[in-house]
């Protein structure tokens, strides 16, 4: 795998829980839409975006989060705003 993202499930067991394991992970987790609600920038551990070179073409991919993490009870998101990934 070469990037995540954060769903539902990633919030069960809090911020510090969700940092160790991504920590652990091989990979970047990626979320272009989670942003600080007091800033509305992304929080230090957040990666919106990443470029990937595959076979000399470089490739953009973007996270987008699932806004159902922080709707969910005992889902650790204060502070944390989850904005919608696309625009209708």
């Amino acid at each position: 795998m070469d990037a995540s993202t954060y769903g539902v499930h990633e919030f069960d067991h809090g911020i510090a829980r969700l940092l160790q394991h991504q920590a652990d992970a091989q990979f970047p987790f990626l979320a272009a839409n989670i942003v600080e609600t007091a800033t509305g920038a992304p929080p230090a551990w957040v990666e919106p975006s990443k470029v990937f070179t595959i076979k000399n073409t470089k490739v953009g991919v973007i996270g987008a989060a699932s806004r159902d993490a922080p709707a969910s009870p005992g889902r650790t998101t204060d502070g944390l705003t989850f904005l919608p990934a696309f625009k209708p």
